[in-house]
C-alpha cells in the first residue's frame, strides 16, 4: 500500500497547478507560508488521521484539508492563527472520518461553526443515509456534499 504522504503528494500537484495556487501565493502576502508549509506537513504525517479508509477515500479528504488550509491561508496574518486553523482543520478530518467508519454523521453543527463546510453542506451531511459496514462508500457519500 502507498504511504499517504506519497499519495496525497501526487494529488496536490495536481490540484495546485489546476488552481493557480503560484499566481495567488505571488500575490498574497507571505506571512503565514511558514505556518501553511507546517500545517501541509503535519497534515501528511499524520498517518492514523484517516483511519482504515482506502487510498481513494484518503485522498479525497486529505485533499478537502489541504484545499481547507490554502484558502485560509491565502488570507491568513499570522502563523498563530495559521496554526490554530490546522488544528481546527484536522479535527474536521476526524470529525468525518468517524462520520464514515461509524455509518453516522453527527457534528456537523461544529463544522458549519468552524467554517469548514456551509450550511447547506451541513444540511445535506445531517440528510445523508449511510452504511455502518462500508467506510469508503460513507465518504464518497460525503465527499459528494463538501467536495
Amino acid at each position: 500500500m502507498k504511504t499517504i504522504k506519497s499519495i496525497i503528494s501526487a494529488t496536490l500537484a495536481s490540484v495546485l497547478l489546476l488552481a493557480g495556487t503560484n499566481a495567488a501565493r505571488a500575490s498574497s502576502s507571505d506571512v503565514c507560508q511558514t505556518g501553511y508549509s507546517d500545517a501541509v506537513d503535519a497534515l501528511l504525517d499524520d498517518e492514523g488521521l484517516c483511519g482504515d479508509l482506502n487510498d481513494n477515500s484518503r485522498s479525497a479528504i486529505v485533499g478537502w484539508a489541504m484545499a481547507k488550509l490554502e484558502n485560509f491561508e491565502a488570507h491568513c496574518t499570522n502563523n498563530d492563527d495559521m496554526e490554530a486553523f490546522s488544528l481546527t482543520v484536522k479535527k474536521g478530518v476526524r470529525i468525518l472520518v468517524a462520520s464514515a467508519s461509524s455509518g453516522e454523521i453527527n457534528r456537523t453543527g461544529w463544522l458549519y461553526r468552524h467554517k469548514l463546510v456551509t450550511w447547506r453542506q451541513a444540511t445535506a451531511l445531517q440528510n445523508l443515509v449511510l452504511d455502518q459496514n462500508n467506510p469508503d462508500d460513507n465518504m464518497s457519500a460525503i465527499g459528494k456534499v463538501i467536495f
